[in-house]
């Protein structure tokens, strides 16, 4: 498994770069979070920033020779990291460029579940791995 750690580590740079660019001349846009009595406004950039530390994280994670990751699962975690994290981008674009109109068709209906549900399934599979994570470092505690 010596390949993969490089991969989340060069992975987290081009979504760092992707970031930076989004932030210096791209999208003046964001996420909107709604709650009860506020809304707050997450800029794309940010949520790259988020991505590229959580893939940095597990390439440091998954370079430690003393845990013994499972390769096969380590592979479909790297895979459905960056799936989700293109799913998002490109739907970020998708709805950046064309801009869909607002109302229930599908194109627009589309657009809004990829962005709405990828940075929630990215989030879902890296509590997952670091659930993983946290078992495999006890199983070896308690040895």
């Amino acid at each position: 498994m010596p390949r993969l750690p490089v991969l989340f580590a060069a992975t987290a740079v081009i979504v760092l770069v992707a970031g930076l660019i989004g932030s210096r001349f791209g999208f003046s846009t964001g996420m909107t979070l709604t709650l009860p009595r506020n809304t707050y406004l997450i800029p794309y950039h940010l949520l790259c920033f988020g991505a590229a530390s959580c893939l940095c994280l597990f390439a440091f994670l998954y370079s430690i020779w003393m845990v013994p990751w499972s390769a096969s699962a380590a592979w479909w975690h790297f895979g459905l990291s960056v799936a989700f994290l293109a799913l998002f981008c490109g739907a970020t674009v998708a709805m950046e460029s064309s801009k869909p109109p607002y109302g229930s068709s599908p194109a627009a209906m589309t657009l809004l579940l990829a962005f709405t549900v990828s940075p929630l399934l990215f989030a879902f599979v890296q509590g997952l791995f670091v659930l993983d994570g946290f078992r495999r470092c006890l199983s070896l505690i308690r040895r």
